[in-house]
């Protein structure tokens, strides 16, 4: 749940979470009541979060994830590389913002 409701839930006898820390609601029937009192800025964010509270590992934990993610980063990296945009961020970075710090 995503915040404020007036008129009452039917939980079902299911785990709810409220997210967010507006979030308010009369919930009724519910196995447990969880209360994310946090603003997530990203999906990617709230679903850290959540997958915490359900008992799902992270990425980083999670050694088969971790290695298809970390060969992709390189794949980009070494694409990056190819084609140059390395020396294309540091020529940008020495002409603008090098020189807003002097």
């Amino acid at each position: 749940m995503i915040g404020r409701h007036e008129d009452p839930i039917d939980a079902r006898g299911e785990a709810v979470f409220l997210l967010g820390s507006c979030a308010k609601a009369n919930i009724v029937n519910a196995k447990k009541i969880n209360h994310l009192d946090k603003c997530f800025s990203t999906a990617a964010d709230m679903n850290l979060a959540m997958g915490h509270k359900l008992g799902i590992p992270t990425i980083t934990r999670n050694p088969g994830l971790f290695f298809d993610i970390l060969w992709a980063a390189m794949q980009a990296s070494a694409r990056k590389m190819v084609n140059m945009r390395y020396l294309q961020d540091i020529s940008h970075f020495i002409k603008k913002g090098l020189l807003r710090r002097i």
